[in-house]
């Protein structure tokens, strides 16, 4: 996958991939899946602007949360 619209392809995946995660009523998942699109949007525009590293850390604990929504989903 190369290209100048990648990101923008895999964000709007991610976020198909939430919306039928909330129509089948997995809430948890759907949860994971939307900030992990909210990451790739997030992690995207900081590139772009070249940001500093100190906003990437900023960023993380989104992913982070993301993985605790998927565990919370197996586990509960």
């Amino acid at each position: 996958m190369t290209g100048k619209n990648t990101n923008y392809l895999l964000t709007v995946m991610v976020f198909i991939v939430a919306l039928y995660a909330f129509y089948t009523k997995y809430y948890f998942n759907a949860s994971g899946w939307f900030l992990l699109g909210l990451t790739l949007i997030l992690i995207s525009y900081l590139s772009k602007i070249n940001a500093d590293k100190k906003y990437y850390i900023m960023a993380l604990p989104l992913p982070i949360l993301s993985l605790i929504c998927f565990a919370l989903e197996f586990f509960y």
